[in-house]
């Protein structure tokens, strides 16, 4: 015999990536929103590079990585100085969540 059920969860989770601002090198900041579609919510995020142009790091430093208001998508920012062309990449995990 199945019990109660339990409140609903999640729903339709996805991640959404979006490409920030190219750094033609040197010391510079990216910055990336990736929104949420409809109404999902953002339950987590993050970010990542796009080496775009292959050179070699000399430093990063993030200075954002966090929820945007009412957790409706991803923010991040980067600096970072580089021999070559780079961007920072947010990430966003959505969900349909429960009320």
């Amino acid at each position: 015999m199945a019990g109660v059920p339990g409140t609903p969860g999640l729903a339709g989770v996805e991640i959404v990536s979006v490409q920030g601002n190219v750094i033609t090198s040197g010391l510079a900041t990216s910055s990336a929103t990736a929104p949420c579609p409809g109404t999902k919510k953002a339950i987590g995020g993050g970010h990542g590079i796009d080496n775009i142009g292959g050179g070699t790091f000399s430093a990063l430093l993030t200075f954002t990585s966090a929820p945007v208001v009412n957790n409706t998508g991803w923010s991040v920012s980067v600096t970072g100085q580089s021999s070559d062309d780079w961007a920072v990449r947010a990430y966003a995990v959505c969900a349909t969540v429960a009320p």
